[in-house]
């Protein structure tokens, strides 16, 4: 018996178009196929569920004997399951490059072959941030114009993203949380899934979860304060220029000094150098996009644009496609009116731009599953099909426990909270309303999700 005898709802194209608000063709069939496989994954989860309740105590002491190892066996176990589970990932589920993945790899392949960075029409862009399609362009330049090896440096940098989490959360925690927030990195399919995308998650949550690392150790005071701190200023540049989210790191370090009564004045030069070293890592870009636009844009010109997209009369918290761009205008002109539209739809809609703001944290927290889905988009089997809804519910349901997890220890601990995680805390803050101002979407919060499992791996350590 077929799912539509069963279910007759989950395989009409009706019900999909009904029930899933996007217009893209890819999204279209990708929903197509999974409701169609419903019923048979369904029944895989089921089957799933099932072996890790009766395993669940064998798992439980075969992970308890890992985590009993040295630092180093177990780092090395841990990163070896890691690449092999990613490697396989890969294999099963190929993804083709579309949506903003397919932008990053053309740009990145007209940089590698020396055309600068330039858009579809010839001309140069800013659009998005240069930093990922030039980091793209190295690996191009190196290992051939394949999507298939940007899709293998992200399994690098998001083993080396674990190894940051282990060996961070070690020193500045203790050895039992660092050892279950990696084991929760790893196994984390949301983690998995990306690194079967062009997307900039990956490389971007290396360098920020790096510089957030960094962060600890200059939080933690110590000779040679003022080169430390340049070289957090150079990280902080970098990230930036893969995407602006990361200034948030610069406010949260001095809540968290603020925070623990430390004074400020002792860290003003250290604190100056890092911000001349940060401002040295843009300046090319910014000179570059000065002498193209005529105008002054530090990083990119979509921030006004997406600020539009999230600030205006038929905004409902998430992506809704670009706004109408009058002909003739540069992107930096778009830039700048779409920041100027928006804040006037906020100025005189203030009760709707507030309710707005509520959608916009429904649709930056509220799944876990965009990465999973977009790997999913090439799939050339039915048997695939059925696989990726366990894959698709396991990514969520993790999310969801980890979420839950970190929120309620926080929460919990909110008055006796430490240095460190008061700092992790303000990162989330901060993140969350740098976001609020755009819009929602789940792709957003990706890089927080070191800072998820750490508070996770602490909830669990308390029980």
């Amino acid at each position: 018996m077929t799912a539509a005898c069963v279910f007759p709802f989950l395989s009409s194209s009706g019900f999909i178009a009904n029930h899933v608000h996007l217009v893209t063709p890819e999204w279209k069939t990708l929903f197509e196929h999974l409701a169609d496989s419903a019923v048979s994954g369904l029944l895989i989860t089921a089957l799933i569920f099932a072996a890790i309740a009766f395993f669940l105590e064998k798992i439980t002491a075969a992970l308890q004997r890992v985590v009993a190892r040295d630092s180093k066996s177990f780092l090395t176990t841990l990163l070896g399951v890691g690449v092999f589970v990613r490697s396989m990932y890969l294999t099963a589920f190929s993804n083709s490059p579309w949506s903003d993945q397919l932008w990053y790899h053309q740009r990145a392949v007209q940089m590698a072959e020396g055309f600068g960075y330039i858009g579809n029409d010839g001309r140069p862009t800013a659009y998005y941030p240069a930093g990922y399609p030039a980091f793209l362009a190295m690996v191009y330049r190196i290992l051939g114009a394949d999507p298939e090896a940007a899709k293998y440096m992200n399994v690098a940098l998001g083993i080396a993203t674990i190894a940051i989490v282990y060996w961070g959360t070690k020193k500045y925690f203790n050895r039992r949380v660092a050892a279950v927030a990696a084991i929760i990195m790893t196994a984390s399919l949301s983690q998995i899934a990306y690194a079967d995308t062009l997307f900039s998650e990956i490389t971007f949550s290396f360098v920020f979860v790096a510089a957030i690392f960094l962060s600890l150790k200059l939080l933690s005071g110590g000779q040679n304060e003022t080169a430390a701190f340049a070289s957090w200023g150079v990280l902080l540049g970098i990230a930036c220029l893969i995407r602006p989210v990361a200034i948030i790191l610069a406010p949260a370090m001095v809540v968290a000094l603020w925070r623990e009564k430390r004074s400020l004045r002792n860290f003003a030069m250290p604190f100056a150098a890092a911000m001349v070293c940060f401002i040295l890592v843009l300046a090319p870009n910014a000179i570059r996009n000065y002498k193209v636009f005529h105008a002054i844009v530090p990083i990119s010109t979509n921030g006004g644009i997406d600020f539009q997209i999230g600030n205006n009369p038929n905004s409902r918290g998430h992506y809704m496609g670009m706004p109408d761009i009058p002909e003739g205008v540069s992107e930096a002109g778009a830039s700048t009116r779409g920041y100027r539209e928006g804040l006037s739809w906020i100025a005189w809609h203030p009760f709707d731009a507030f309710v707005n703001e509520g959608r916009k944290l429904f649709y930056l927290y509220a799944r876990d599953d965009e990465g999973t889905l977009f790997s999913m988009s090439n799939i050339p089997d039915v048997t695939l099909w059925a696989m990726a809804i366990p894959v698709f519910v396991f990514t969520d349901l993790g999310y969801y426990c980890i979420l839950a997890l970190a929120i309620a220890y926080v929460w919990r601990k909110r008055r006796s909270l430490s240095q460190n995680e008061y700092f992790f805390a303000a990162v989330w803050v901060l993140t969350t309303l740098f976001y609020l101002a755009f819009f929602g979407s789940d792709r957003f919060h990706f890089p927080l999700y070191a800072i998820f499992c750490v508070f996770a791996a602490k909830a669990v350590e308390e029980m």
